[in-house]
């Protein structure tokens, strides 16, 4: 039974420390902001803690925002939709044409000759 209490009392040891550092951390910072409120000088050292305090924050606002995106839209395979190059012969929005002109001649890669003689050849 001791065996098991003092194996407790270890694995519990850092969940303990680092509530503590986070309380220590808090208090250090709220110190920080008040000094800065009455118009004291912050040291290099506090302005890099205050920092790096918002950059930790930020993050983790960020990671949850991204795990709440992440459940509610799933990495899929495939939108389901064909690409371009692979759409052949086949139909782009019902049509084979975009605005009048040809997406592809004939589902071949084609490119018209006034369009080739304007090219630059390397």
């Amino acid at each position: 039974m001791m065996v098991r209490l003092i194996c407790l009392a270890v694995l519990l040891s850092p969940v303990v420390v680092s509530l503590g550092a986070a309380e220590a951390d808090d208090k250090t910072l709220a110190e920080i902001k008040a000094k800065h409120d009455r118009g004291e000088k912050v040291t290099l050292e506090e302005q890099d803690l205050w920092s790096t305090s918002i950059e930790r924050q930020n993050q983790e606002s960020s990671a949850k925002r991204n795990a709440d995106y992440a459940r509610q839209h799933p990495a899929r395979e495939s939108t389901g939709l064909v690409p371009l190059p692979d759409l052949g012969k086949g139909l782009y929005q019902g049509d084979t044409r975009s605005n009048g002109t040809k997406l592809a001649h004939s589902g071949s890669n084609w490119t018209a000759p006034a369009i080739r003689s304007c090219a630059v050849e390397p």
